[in-house]
């Protein structure tokens, strides 16, 4: 019963993270060969057919590599008038040399570029959304003697540029500002491939977590219906008021997620986290229960196995306890907590695997072959 459990709840799991993932990933067909995003209200683009034409005649497409021509317009206040084209290059014939990283190519491109700027415009380079981009202003010509005031952003990413024009009445600095902001570019082929082994692992940590628990569960209404007098009795009050610190981290994880989920994506996130973790810190605790408590209750019978011999009094199994110990159980269960075991569960796990090496490797200089 249990296997069909854990497999019918990894499966259930798995296939929603993935639809998750790929309605959050996908593109309109438009956009696919694009691979941007762009938030509302600047997603409403239409096809720049002017673009297209004046690029593909003689077929110059071919050599100019465009892959598509889009353009945005916002005509509803003639004081406040603006609208942006964005133009996308492929610039996969650039990149020969698999050994060369993808800024060289850049680089290069965008040197090339600053030749092609109209004459008085002062170009400079920075970051366009952790992308390198060459922008500069100039006075777009309507015609009938009028000239609107653009901004320029030649962007490298993706093996594509994307050429950014934003033009308008009022202050084309701030709507250029508001268009950066609202567009992304991802790669998204690899983003899909990442996302999907990421929700691989987490379902099976999932499906694990949720087997144990609802066995847990059942045990414990089961033995309260039948008044078992097998009841788990709490002869190590330490791990009990650890059991208590933990679940009241749960309740407050899953508020701080609820509250958060009403906002950002992020608040799904902090529940599951929150659920994962704790939930294998309870059951770990419950083993505990039955034990007498000592100072190092919680160091696993492994640990104690593989690694005791190598100290030399209590003063090295109390630094390792208030360092590694104390703060796994106390600080991970917090909400965000799980960041401490990358930064510094980890580095402190290496640091006394380190110590202990160098140890073994110091006792051996009195010992012979």
């Amino acid at each position: 019963m249990r296997k069909i459990l854990l497999l019918s709840t990894l499966i259930m799991v798995l296939l929603g993270g993935i639809i998750y993932i790929d309605s959050h990933t996908r593109l309109d067909n438009a956009f696919k060969k694009a691979g941007i995003v762009i938030q509302p209200p600047f997603n409403q683009l239409s096809i720049n057919r002017d673009a297209l034409s004046a690029l593909s005649v003689k077929n110059l497409s071919t050599d100019t590599h465009l892959i598509g021509a889009y353009y945005y317009m916002d005509d509803s206040n003639m004081d406040d008038y603006h609208f942006f084209t964005l133009n996308i290059f492929n610039l996969s014939y650039l990149f020969t040399e698999k050994m060369v990283k993808d800024e060289v190519y850049y680089a290069s491109y965008l040197n090339s570029t600053l030749k092609n700027i109209p004459n008085g415009s002062s170009a400079y380079r920075r970051l366009v959304n952790d992308a390198p981009a060459v922008l500069y202003h100039y006075q777009r010509d309507m015609g009938d003697s009028l000239f609107i005031p653009t901004k320029v952003a030649v962007i490298c990413c993706n093996k594509k540029a994307y050429y950014l024009e934003v033009s308008a009445i009022g202050n084309v600095d701030k709507w250029f500002d508001k268009i950066e902001q609202s567009i992304s570019f991802r790669d998204f082929a690899k983003e899909r491939i990442y996302s999907i082994a990421f929700i691989v692992l987490l379902s099976i940590v999932i499906a694990i977590t949720l087997v144990f628990v609802v066995r847990e569960v059942f045990t414990s209404i089961k033995n309260k219906l039948k008044h078992n007098s097998s009841k788990l009795l709490w002869i190590n009050k330490k791990a009990y008021n650890l059991y208590r610190y933990i679940k009241a981290n749960i309740i407050a994880g899953i508020i701080l997620g609820l509250i958060i989920a009403c906002d950002s994506e992020l608040g799904i996130f902090i529940i599951l986290e929150t659920l994962v973790k704790n939930s294998l810190i309870l059951l770990y605790l419950r083993k505990k229960a039955p034990m007498e408590y000592s100072e190092d209750y919680l160091v696993p019978q492994w640990f104690k196995d593989k690694f005791y011999k190598y100290l030399n009094n209590r003063a090295e199994l109390r630094t390792i306890l208030l360092f590694l110990y104390i703060p796994l159980f106390y600080v991970i269960p917090l909400p965000f907590g799980t960041y401490a075991i990358v930064f510094y569960i980890i580095p402190v796990s290496l640091l006394i695997g380190a110590y202990i090496g160098f140890k073994w490797i110091r006792a051996g200089k009195n010992e012979t072959l």
